[in-house]
């Protein structure tokens, strides 16, 4: 890779968080699926670490969960759930690389890591929607890093492909991560889209694009098929709440203020709300979504004391995640 992620399309394409909202890859209890080979207790160590650090928002155990995960991949090299693994280990590192502080230069090594430990996976289990979609993720960002229009359209179709194989899941990775696209760009227009289309696929109709409501669909929630996706679980234990902060944040950018307002309003429906570390935070957004019209427009170059939007932020994993 001949530049590093500093550049500006890199920063604007770095709404990785998208990827770590929707961490679902590897639990195996939730998704009902059967594991492609047997767990190693290598492989369950490596599990127990990835686990405690992303849920306990500790990143002084990211080593130690990549060392651990590293180590299973060694005696298991043909099992795409470790090679997912490791990949995701790569985003996070990457995602909140503020929060890390990571440097440019890992931040590209981290880039190329998770692109190929993805790739690995789809290659051992091409039906595996979620590896798909990250792999698709990362070509995306790769493409933003070199500025190759031709790529893009070769990575966007890629996520396309995971998005038919499962919407509920992978509408949103292809919509967060261009969150942070240009506000006017067809790109971005596209990504909003993608998440309307997230939300009427999760309750099965076509919910009011001027007064959002999904109260009335809330029993609805399943942790059981393709739509455990659209709800909260015990890898994603705030997977609700992120999901409205992350998509209001992009309909103030917009410039829909009231359906952003609206939509932020939405994750106070959780069950989990009152227990969410980030709960402060939308409410302060609900309060300056006018104001934060132009900062989620300047997010590549924020002002200092700025709100930046969740994508492009330290809490862009933990805002689902953190328990």
């Amino acid at each position: 890779m001949n530049r590093t992620l500093k550049n500006d399309p890199a920063r604007r394409a770095l709404a990785f968080g998208t990827l770590c909202l929707l961490l679902s890859v590897g639990d195996r209890a939730l998704a009902a699926d059967e594991p492609a080979m047997a767990p190693t207790e290598a492989s369950q160590t490596a599990d127990e670490r990835f686990w405690s650090a992303l849920h306990g928002a500790d990143y002084a155990a990211y080593p130690q969960a990549l060392a651990a995960q590293e180590a299973a991949l060694a005696k298991s090299p043909e099992d795409p759930l470790q090679n997912a693994h490791l990949g995701w280990l790569h985003i996070w590192h990457l995602s909140e690389a503020e929060a890390f502080g990571v440097s440019p230069k890992e931040m590209s090594a981290d880039l190329l890591d998770a692109k190929r430990y993805f790739r690995r996976a789809v290659e051992l289990d091409p039906a595996e929607a979620r590896y798909l979609g990250f792999y698709g993720s990362t070509l995306v960002v790769e493409a933003a890093v070199r500025g190759d229009a031709d790529e893009s359209r070769r990575a966007d179709a890629t996520l396309d492909r995971a998005v038919r194989m499962w919407p509920e899941f992978n509408l949103f990775t292809a919509g967060y991560l261009h969150s942070g696209d240009p506000y006017d760009s067809p790109q971005y227009a596209t990504a909003l889209r993608r998440m309307w289309q997230n939300v009427d696929v999760c309750i099965g109709r076509t919910v009011s694009r001027k007064h959002p409501d999904i109260a009335p669909y809330l029993a609805l929630e399943t942790t059981v098929g393709p739509k455990r996706a659209c709800w909260n679980s015990s890898i994603a234990p705030h997977n609700l709440e992120g999901f409205f902060l992350n998509f209001g944040d992009m309909l103030v950018k917009h410039g829909d203020v009231a359906v952003a307002r609206a939509m932020y309003a939405n994750a106070r429906l959780s069950t989990t709300y009152s227990e969410w570390a980030y709960r402060d935070l939308l409410e302060r957004r609900i309060v300056d979504a006018e104001v934060n019209v132009a900062a989620f427009r300047d997010s590549a170059q924020p002002q200092e004391g700025a709100a930046r939007l969740m994508g492009q932020s330290d809490i862009s994993c933990m805002a689902c995640h953190r328990r």
